[in-house]
């Protein structure tokens, strides 16, 4: 196998086109990029965590899950169905509904520090590996679903889809909603001053205009809503030793170094372990053991 190699997943996986493409959010890092993004609304703007973790869309007909997908490149993903028939917080059957549930699959950081910080580098690559791991195993268990949309040919509001989701007893993504743009920036802040403290990994927040006649006038910009943006905070950091680089087969096959570092804390975890991606990466950083 080629160290650093790209393989093709058609190839390697089984592929399947999104019933609706998944697309991603544009982003912002100020108070200044949000108020340009609100403008002149006057509406609600619903404010929900952005999970770390691997975004999913689960396809139920006439009540059945008949088909799981990672969101991939927004139009086809992944087929993971049999591994989202074990992870925490899945219904295979929801009498009556034919639609789409999206969530995000995530590793708890209580349940990765005390399981398995040791084995993967953090939740989030835990969470994406195990998703698209082949073969059964255990720890799939300790995956879980949070949902923070459901699409279903039925015009709702965000907040109203939220409690849609809820009302089938599936747990969401944590939300709440802000009247105004300053508002909503406040609860940002209050979000990330206590972001170590949180049950699960996030990279920022989302932002979504509330009611349904505010998004139909946005509409979208190619695949990105303009009705919906991302606040993605300056990344988290942290000074650590390299005791070691070994090379792992990922389950697409391909070869990776790894960095095993001297045990440091960051986000509320004991980071042992950092992904390379490959020998450039390590040239152009002037990487060594010690």
């Amino acid at each position: 196998v080629e160290v650093g190699a790209s393989p093709d997943l058609q190839a390697t996986f089984q592929t399947a086109k999104h019933k609706i493409p998944m697309g991603s959010l544009n982003k912002i890092t100020d108070l200044q990029g949000l108020e340009k993004w609100y403008g002149n609304e006057t509406c609600d703007i619903l404010v929900q965590l952005k999970l770390d973790g691997g975004s999913v869309s689960l396809d139920y007909e006439d009540g059945h899950l008949m088909q799981a997908l990672t969101r991939g490149d927004g139009t086809t993903g992944i087929v993971i169905t049999d591994n989202v028939h074990c992870m925490q917080n899945v219904k295979t059957v929801l009498p009556g509904f034919t639609g789409s549930l999206r969530g995000e699959v995530v590793v708890e950081t209580p349940v990765f520090k005390h399981k398995y910080s040791g084995s993967f580098a953090n939740p989030r690559n835990m969470a994406v590996g195990i998703s698209k791991r082949k073969t059964f195993s255990n720890d799939i268990k300790d995956a879980t679903i949070l949902y923070y949309d459901i699409v279903d040919g039925i015009a709702r509001s965000e907040s109203e889809k939220i409690k849609v989701i809820g009302k089938m007893g599936l747990e969401t993504v944590w939300t709440t909603l802000a009247d105004s743009a300053d508002k909503a920036y406040q609860i940002i802040q209050d979000v990330l001053n206590r972001r170590d403290a949180l049950d699960v990994e996030i990279d920022g927040l989302v932002l979504k205009l509330d009611p349904v006649a505010n998004k139909t006038k946005r509409g979208f910009k190619g695949q990105n809503p303009e009705w919906a943006i991302a606040f993605k905070p300056p990344s988290q950091t942290a000074l650590s030793r390299i005791s070691d680089i070994v090379w792992t087969v990922g389950s697409t096959g391909r070869v990776n170094p790894v960095a095993i570092l001297a045990p440091t804390e960051l986000a509320g975890v004991t980071i042992s372990r950092a992904t390379l991606d490959n020998v450039q990466l390590i040239e152009e950083m002037n990487l060594e053991v010690g």
